[in-house]
């Protein structure tokens, strides 16, 4: 609670509790506090809502998190790399955010939310990011308990689907990208090269049981015609982004994508 009051109130209990066991007295009294705006705390868990919110162990392959501002605190003890272990609180982060009203407070946190990128565990980000946008939520109404669970779990946790073709595409093209010619030889980073002929390399893509052989048949720096398992005329161009990620145009539609490549796995976040 502590940390939601820095944002609203604008002290610190825990730097409060300390000085009280060390002696000194309360240097404001409950008539000096006064609230400002609206303060919202996510608590971002490794643990799959899918699967009973059954929590997760292992190892945090990739963690992107958002960075903190006068208004957003990331509260966390794990960095990339770190093991999630089975036996204590698979807890990665408390995310708080600040608005001048609960409305802003909600928009801001499902922005940062959008934020994370988390590989080598499943969590809960997603989960709180429908929770945050949906309208009974944001409604806050006299059904705002400890039930709204169980009564939305149909629109806060959704079947698994499947990718896009979309989203297919725009994976195999982020494998496929290219920032330059890294020497003066083309040969150098050109794979599946013919003379004469369009340069077109193979990608073999899964998610669950469901397999995708892409085909790209590159027709100009970064831009491909592609076929998904074999049903083609798909245009697509793929370029980077100022957050680190990728613009990904798939027949006309752009789409910000992040990827991230471990030994030979390479997930699109």
């Amino acid at each position: 609670m502590s940390h939601k009051l820095v944002l609203c109130v604008g002290v610190d209990l825990v730097e409060w509790q300390l000085r009280i066991a060390r002696g000194e007295k309360i240097p404001l009294t409950q008539e000096c506090l006064s609230i400002n705006g609206h303060s919202l705390e996510a608590r971002v868990y490794a643990e799959d809502p899918i699967n009973g919110f059954l929590p997760g162990a292992g190892t945090l392959h990739y963690l992107n998190q958002p960075e903190s501002t006068d208004t957003v605190r990331v509260e966390t003890g794990v960095r990339q790399g770190d093991d999630v272990s089975q036996y204590y609180d698979p807890m990665i982060a408390k995310l708080v955010v600040w608005g001048t009203d609960r409305q802003e407070a909600l928009d801001k946190m499902s922005k940062k939310l959008s934020e994370y990128r988390v590989v080598g565990l499943p969590t809960n980000i997603q989960f709180l990011k429908r929770c945050t946008e949906s309208e009974e939520f944001q409604a806050a109404g006299e059904h705002l308990d400890t039930g709204f669970i169980a009564r939305h779990e149909h629109k806060l946790i959704p079947e698994l689907r499947t990718p896009t073709t979309d989203e297919v595409v725009a994976a195999a093209m982020a494998m496929n990208y290219r920032d330059g010619l890294a020497s003066s030889d083309p040969f150098d980073v050109i794979s599946s090269f013919r003379i004469n002929q369009p340069t077109r390399s193979k990608v073999q893509l899964n998610f669950g049981d469901n397999n995708y052989d892409v085909c790209l048949e590159k027709t100009g720096t970064n831009e491909f015609n592609v076929s998904v398992n074999d049903n083609g005329g798909i245009v697509g161009r793929i370029s980077r982004n100022r957050t680190g990620g990728f613009d990904a145009e798939v027949d006309g539609v752009k789409r910000p994508i992040h990827t991230f490549r471990h030994g030979i796995t390479h997930k699109l976040l």
